[in-house]
Order: C-alpha cells, then sequence, then structure tokens
C-alpha cells in the first residue's frame, strides 16, 4: 500500500511548553509516512533553543519577525510543498492529535479526488467530553461569518458522523497539495483569525470539497497565544478586523447593509457594557479593529 506524503506545520509563537506536547503527541501517530516542520514566529520565550535540544527530528524554520498565523503557516506549506508533500496538515501548537488522526483523514482525503480539505472533530483540552468544533457552517454573511458546529454541547454522538461543512478550521486541518497549487496558500492580511474561513469558501468556489471526519480527533487549548477565548483586545482586534476583510473580498453588494449595521450599531454598547466590566481596551480594539480592516486594501490574488 503506497502512503501518500504528509507535512505536519506547526505554528508556534511563544509557546515552548504548549508546543513540546504537542510534538510529543505526534510521536504516537500510526500514519508511517509524515514529517513535521515547526515553524517559529521569533519568539523570545527561548522556544527555538528547547526544540532543537529536545525534538532534533523535528525541521525548525526560524521566522525572523511575528508575520502571524497566515503568514508563519505560508512559510511550512512552502517548505513542505517545495519537498513533495501530498498531504499539508495544519496544526496550533497547542493541541494534542489522536494516534489514529493523520491516518483516517488521509484515508478519506484518497476516496475522492473533489474531497481537498479535511477536518476532525476537535475537542476543548480541559474539556474533553465537551464538542469545541465539529466543522463550521455559515451564518449568511451576518456579522459572524461563520459559527462553530456542535461549540460548547455535550458529545452524545450527535454529531458522529462524515460529511461536507462549510468551513474547517487551521488549528487542525489536513489540506491536498492540489488545492494549494490551484487557489495559492493562506491570505496573510487576517494575520490572526478568519484565514481558514477565506481559505475554505475559495476552495469550494473552485469545486473542492471541504469535509468533516468525526472519527479523527484531536484536543485544543483554544486561543493559548492570545489569552484564550475571552474578550480580549488582541483577540477582538483581529476578529473584527478579519471579518470587515472578509466582506470586503466575498460578500455581495446587498450583504453589507445588515453587516455594517452589526458592525457600528454594536460599538456604543460593547463600549458601555465592557466599561463597567474594566475592560474598556477591548472595545477599543475592536472599534479600531474595524476601522483598520476597512483601511486594509482589498487583495484578491492567487497567494503563492
Amino acid at each position: 500500500m503506497i502512503c501518500p506524503k504528509v507535512y505536519v506545520v506547526i505554528l508556534n509563537w511563544n509557546g515552548k511548553d504548549d508546543t513540546v506536547e504537542c510534538l510529543n503527541s505526534l510521536k504516537k501517530l500510526s500514519y508511517p509516512n509524515f514529517r513535521v516542520i515547526v515553524v517559529d514566529n521569533a519568539s523570545t520565550d527561548g522556544s527555538q533553543e528547547l526544540i532543537k535540544r529536545t525534538r532534533p527530528d523535528v525541521e525548525l524554520i526560524e521566522n525572523s519577525a511575528n508575520l502571524g498565523c497566515g503568514g508563519g503557516n505560508n512559510v511550512g506549506i512552502r517548505e513542505a510543498l517545495k519537498k513533495g508533500a501530498d498531504y499539508v496538515f495544519l496544526l496550533n501548537n497547542d493541541t494534542i492529535v489522536d494516534s489514529n488522526l493523520l491516518s483516517i483523514l488521509v484515508e478519506v482525503g484518497e476516496s475522492s479526488p473533489q474531497i481537498g480539505i479535511i477536518g476532525p472533530k476537535i475537542y476543548p483540552y480541559s474539556e474533553p467530553d465537551k464538542i469545541w468544533a465539529a466543522g463550521a457552517e455559515t451564518v449568511r454573511f451576518s456579522y459572524y461569518i461563520g459559527k462553530l458546529r456542535g461549540f460548547n454541547q455535550r458529545d452524545k454522538g450527535q454529531y458522529d458522523f462524515d460529511g461536507e461543512v462549510d468551513f474547517l478550521l487551521t488549528c487542525g486541518v489536513m489540506i491536498k497539495r492540489e488545492v494549494f497549487e490551484l487557489i495559492g496558500l493562506l491570505d496573510a492580511d487576517y494575520f490572526y483569525t478568519t484565514e481558514d474561513f477565506d481559505f475554505c469558501l475559495r476552495a469550494r468556489k473552485t469545486g473542492f470539497k471541504v469535509f468533516y471526519v468525526s472519527r479523527a480527533m484531536m484536543w485544543h487549548k483554544v486561543a493559548a497565544s492570545v489569552g484564550g477565548m475571552g474578550y480580549t483586545p488582541t483577540r477582538k482586534y483581529y476578529s473584527e478586523r478579519g471579518k470587515v476583510i472578509f466582506m470586503k473580498k466575498h460578500a455581495k453588494w446587498w450583504q453589507w447593509p445588515k453587516f455594517l449595521l452589526f458592525a457600528f450599531g454594536s460599538i456604543p454598547y460593547v463600549f458601555v457594557r465592557e466599561s463597567l466590566r474594566g475592560n474598556q481596551k477591548a472595545a477599543i480594539a475592536k472599534a479600531k479593529g474595524i476601522y483598520d480592516g476597512f483601511r486594509i486594501r482589498k487583495v484578491v490574488r492567487k497567494i503563492m
């Protein structure tokens, strides 16, 4: 049996302990033909030295600056494709994976040439009996762009089936070489968040299927690099900016009024609410993210 070559690309930014735990979980993978690339986004916590010392078998690429999620992952993707990868598995450093994950995803990917992006069921690291994401779905280009399917639900088998979804998340997703060759890489303009929604939509527009596989599993610490899933300034800035960039690339003219109503109409409410919580910086970051999203030039290009 011929096993396609898989490259696992892990992006690290000041998360050395998480990265080492993630790398250790990869040692247990049953799939026989994979290599690992760690892309370091100019960490200052000693990550590079620790990875070199503890995992000399892993290829480490050291960026001279923090290129964000899209830009950093693109460095690893280019290297993987240059070395003949048939599949690239993008994996957050704050995750651990099931031993059969790659085997299952490759099996599904090889079952059809139309299946271009394949992803697992994802659980929160701290609450493994709950679902974090069983794929994601569109919310009609409203202010939220998309939502995680099954988020925060107890896993009772309600998503124990395989099938097409609108989106999968780059915290853990397998992508065929042919997808990159046709549509390019991730859009680095997003920097953090939304690049996965953008990439999946671009792939679907060219005829590739985005496929969720419930039998493949992983666990995610969820937004560890930006302080978790709370209403933090960093997270809100990039999420709001990303929504605007996404709309500029993909929305029809008639989808804009609702988006703008929610985007700008929510700012006064959020400012009052977060001020009462002593979290004014996050409210200001939200407004700044929207503003900066409109300032960024619309980029529709093949990103290679």
